[in-house]
């Protein structure tokens, strides 16, 4: 399975992005697990807190998995792939425990957006952001809505417009990680 589901003592539940040899991209049984896995911790009890996290050091999410074969046309294949990251994000806006994101690595595209969305992420001083869709002539919006509302309009102008990445460093500095 590509998300590790794990109960800790204290009322911690720990999901695991576990695809490291796809940078733990985000495919259809990705989302599918991840945004199943938040609704049913908003329905536990016994649960007091979420954290996300990614196996591995190096990528913490590397975004929507390109690679998967869909076998749709493009048009139809971009929104399959919209609205599954759209179920995960309001899965996650939903779930009535602590979000907290923890960042070992990059966090690209869409994995980025998940990190954002937590109600607090956590950064190692080598992790980053990037939403590289601008440079692949792609819109970024629901990207630019997560960023703007967490740290204003300049980091998501940095972040969309621009397509530049951001260190941990400057990502704490613009109100994006804590």
């Amino acid at each position: 399975m590509s998300l590790r589901i794990e109960i800790m003592t204290g009322g911690l539940l720990r999901l695991t992005m576990d695809r490291p040899g796809a940078a733990n991209a985000l495919n259809r049984e990705m989302h599918g697990a991840l945004a199943d896995a938040l609704e049913a911790a908003g329905r536990d009890p016994a649960l007091r807190a979420v954290l996300l996290t990614g196996v591995g050091g190096r990528v913490f999410s590397g975004g929507a998995d390109l690679r998967e074969e869909l076998n749709l046309p493009a048009e139809e294949a971009r929104a399959l792939r919209r609205s599954m990251l759209v179920r995960t994000l309001l899965a996650m806006l939903d779930c009535p425990r602590p979000l907290i994101a923890v960042m070992r690595g990059k966090a690209v595209g869409a994995g980025a957006m998940l990190a954002l969305l937590a109600d607090e992420v956590l950064m190692e001083e080598r992790a980053s952001l990037s939403l590289p869709e601008i440079a692949l002539g792609m819109a970024s919006p629901i990207g630019a809505a997560i960023i703007a509302a967490r740290g204003g309009r300049s980091a998501a102008q940095t972040l969309v417009q621009a397509g530049e990445p951001m260190g941990a460093a400057a990502a704490h500095a613009a109100q994006l990680a804590d």
